[in-house]
């Protein structure tokens, strides 16, 4: 891939000023506009979505206007056997905006967040991989997550936890 030299002064002089200025360079990716008002659906655009990777197996929320904290427990009680315990905890970056879904639209059309709560909740992730052969194995997982204050308003149209269950299959040649 390459980039053309002036892309490169932007992003050069955008990651300096973040450096300078870390509080400022936090509201760009929030989507704050000029007047330090929230813009929905202004801020940082993932492009390509690998949200579980940094944000829990169940997908429910795109890498915008998002914080998260997460712990990860991992243990191997038997050579075929691995356990994985995956904590996350998610707030909004910016209490004026709204989550955001993974293909980056607004969770449930909202244009402004209606409850100006900025806690999304808790997930947990649960699997467990067992190896038959070193070429087949079955994963097992489980995931739930426990809605935070921010669904606790009528203007939300979805209250709740949810639940994700599934099973995989993996054949190395």
């Amino acid at each position: 891939m390459e980039v053309a030299p002036v892309q490169a002064l932007v992003i050069l002089v955008r990651f300096a000023e973040a450096i300078e200025h870390p509080a400022q360079a936090s509201h760009m990716l929030a989507g704050d506009g000029p007047d330090g008002i929230a813009k929905t659906g202004t801020g940082f655009n993932h492009y390509e979505p690998l949200a579980d990777k940094y944000l829990g197996y169940m997908d429910l929320f795109a890498r915008s206007n998002i914080e998260a904290v997460n712990a990860q427990l991992t243990m191997k009680p038997h050579d075929k056997l691995t356990l994985l315990a995956w904590y996350y905890y998610f707030w909004l970056q910016d209490d004026n905006d709204v989550p955001y879904n993974v293909d980056m639209t607004p969770f449930a059309g909202l244009s402004s967040n209606p409850t100006g709560n900025r806690d999304l909740g808790h997930e947990i992730d649960l699997t467990a991989t067992y190896l038959f052969t070193p070429r087949l194995g079955v994963l097992l997982g489980y995931s739930h997550f426990f809605s935070g204050a921010f669904y606790d308003t009528p203007q939300v149209p979805f209250s709740g936890d949810a639940d994700f269950f599934y099973t995989q299959v993996t054949l190395d040649f």
